[in-house]
């Protein structure tokens, strides 16, 4: 072989060397690209996996808080009535509104408890239900904190006389429910609906003749 064919062989030896490595690198890149987005998928997985358990259990202590306090309200709708009178009387509010105005709002509070825990039990209404009762908490749990600091009242009467809870106890059962609200209301997304939407109007309807029988 003349020179110039030996080299031009070393050449071509070289750029098949180099080719490999670079086919090799570039298998190894891709296997690294395919092994990292396997992890990033397995740890999403993971991360929905344990957002969607905390959505659940907080959805579901929530709906039963709610779904016992209205019950129990509904149950005995003048225990509520004579607190609310209460509170009336400690804000001032005495003989300003008609004496059947406490009893309503006795039987609408027992209501609309009531079924917003079983709105939030079976997953009707998903955007709403949530909101409004995050709504409630974060006006309820301010006054439960007044009620506590300057203990007014003996008890709030939220469960009326099934469990008695102090002022302090009733805040801290308020801050507790308010974090349950705000984890439904931010990942509502994972509230999967018990019933189909056919069965929302059958639902409502029982919970209002509950209420209101």
């Amino acid at each position: 072989m003349t020179k110039e064919e030996v080299a031009f062989s070393l050449l071509d030896e070289i750029l098949k060397l180099r080719r490999k490595r670079i086919l090799f690198r570039l298998f190894i890149y891709k296997i690294s690209r395919i092994y990292v987005t396997l992890y990033l998928l397995m740890k999403n997985d993971k991360i929905h996996k344990i957002l969607s358990v905390c959505t659940t259990v907080s959805r579901f202590i929530l709906a039963i808080v709610f779904v016992f306090s209205g019950f129990v309200k509904a149950v005995d709708p003048l225990g509520t009535q004579y607190k609310i009178q209460d509170y009336m009387t400690v804000f001032g509010m005495e003989g300003l509104l008609p004496e059947f105005v406490p009893f309503m709002l006795s039987v609408s509070l027992a209501a609309l408890e009531f079924c917003l825990g079983l709105y939030l039990f079976f997953g009707i209404r998903r955007i709403m239900v949530p909101r409004l009762i995050l709504l409630m908490m974060a006006l309820l749990t301010p006054l439960t904190f007044w009620l506590a600091l300057e203990n007014p009242i003996a008890d709030c009467g939220c469960f009326g006389d099934a469990i008695v809870l102090d002022n302090w106890e009733t805040f801290g059962k308020n801050v507790a429910l308010l974090v349950l609200a705000i984890v439904v209301v931010r990942w509502r997304m994972y509230i999967s609906p018990l019933v189909t939407p056919r069965m929302d109007w059958l639902i409502t309807l029982y919970g209002f003749l509950y209420i209101f029988s």
